[in-house]
């Protein structure tokens, strides 16, 4: 729990630190009401197993940048983004997860209007909840178009039911490649 809960904490600069052999990250940003920007793209998350809370209840944070984690020794990350109500924009690219990890509620009560954009640009493993974000993104911003070519989802993902419902703006979507396999339900997918 690093940073959690000092409210003026503002700015972190974490390159450089080796956190090649940290396993746990729960509640690491937790409470930080004055962080707006965060950049931890640079961190080796390669030995991560938890990251539950890790910005619990963060109201300041906008704008994370976690493009390029290697996190396949992940187990839980529920709750990650829990009550950041003002959070914008999630860099998630490159995400490498393993096929069960737990990122039950992820980002309740960080899902609402304020949340314009989730990059998982050539990320593996998907879950429901990062699918979720990621289209709620797309319906706050009156998307056009929606690219599934350049993710996998996790095999736990069974439904994409009404996944894309009322997104009357939408007029292009790229499947290529989409590996649709263990999707039981796709009814009502572009309904609108």
């Amino acid at each position: 729990s690093m940073f959690n809960g000092d409210t003026n904490l503002s700015h972190v600069d974490l390159s450089g630190i080796d956190t090649s052999h940290v396993t746990n990250m729960n509640f690491m940003f937790a409470s930080t009401q004055s962080l707006a920007d965060l950049d931890l793209s640079g961190l080796d998350t390669s030995s991560l197993q938890r990251a539950e809370d890790m910005f619990y209840n963060a109201t300041g944070l906008r704008n994370v940048n976690l493009s390029g984690w290697n996190l396949r020794n992940l187990s839980q990350a529920s709750a990650m983004f829990f009550g950041a109500k003002n959070l914008a924009n999630v860099n998630l690219s490159g995400w490498q997860l393993p096929d069960n990890a737990n990122t039950a509620g992820m980002f309740s009560y960080a899902d609402g209007e304020n949340i314009k954009n989730v990059d998982i640009t050539n990320a593996k493993n998907i879950t429901q909840d990062i699918l979720n974000e990621y289209v709620k993104g797309l319906k706050n911003t009156n998307a056009t178009s929606v690219d599934l070519s350049n993710f996998s989802l996790a095999p736990t993902v069974r439904s994409l039911r009404g996944l894309f419902q009322n997104m009357p703006n939408l007029k292009s979507v790229n499947l290529r490649g989409f590996d649709t396999s263990h999707i039981t339900d796709m009814s009502s997918m572009f309904s609108n």
